[in-house]
């Protein structure tokens, strides 16, 4: 029988926050390094290191060269001419195949002057 484990959103919470420890089975308990021994990151932290790794930026560094950390949304955004976009006349199936072919979860439903007409993504 295979195991599923099923998070609700305060646990995301509680985990993300490092408030929700892990049960140890029963048994000798073996000592583990502890909380300090390793260090934490808030999901902020890391979704805007992923989006840094992703376009070849420093992580810890400015793009500026400045060793503050501290970036603006337009240094970590997807540029327009890698945006994958689709029109309200773009087929179901045709934006589903777009999803799988450039792994993204969603794009901007855009007009034939490129203004901003919606949203469309898929939920996880």
């Amino acid at each position: 029988m295979d195991a599923t484990l099923l998070l609700l959103p305060a646990n995301c919470t509680a985990a993300a926050s490092g408030r929700m420890r892990p049960r140890l089975p029963a048994g000798p308990h073996v000592a583990s390094p502890g909380p300090s021994a390793r260090p934490r990151t808030s999901i902020r932290a890391s979704a805007v290191s992923a989006a840094l790794a992703v376009r070849g930026l420093p992580q810890h560094a400015s793009v500026a060269g400045q060793s503050t950390g501290s970036y603006r949304v337009g240094d970590v955004m997807t540029k327009r001419e890698e945006l994958h976009v689709v029109k309200p006349t773009t087929s179901v199936d045709d934006a589903l195949e777009m999803l799988v072919k450039h792994r993204i979860s969603g794009f901007p439903v855009i007009d034939d002057d490129w203004n901003l007409v919606g949203w469309r993504c898929v939920r996880l």
